[in-house]
């Protein structure tokens, strides 16, 4: 395409409104959610599987999206799936 990454990101974010960073991040926090009801994993596992090396920021960004941590968001849609 002959467009360096730092233009490419530019008007990707101009188009969008979101950062390439914020759009992988989401990608992941998704998939984390995914697993955490889907799979019987701990929450580390989970973190390392969807490709975050900071457990600590993991748990920012998961809370900041979903408003509670992954061992609650997880409990509360395992419990929503017995109703």
């Amino acid at each position: 395409m002959k467009i360096s990454t730092r233009s490419l990101s530019k008007i990707y974010k101009d188009a969008t409104q979101l950062s390439i960073a914020d759009l992988i991040n989401g990608v992941r926090l998704t998939k984390a959610a995914e697993l955490l009801i889907q799979e019987d994993l701990s929450v580390y596992e989970v973190v390392q599987k969807v490709g975050i090396t900071n457990e600590t920021y993991f748990f920012s960004l998961f809370k900041k999206k979903y408003k509670m941590t992954p061992k609650e968001y997880a409990l509360q849609r395992k419990a929503n799936q017995i109703n």
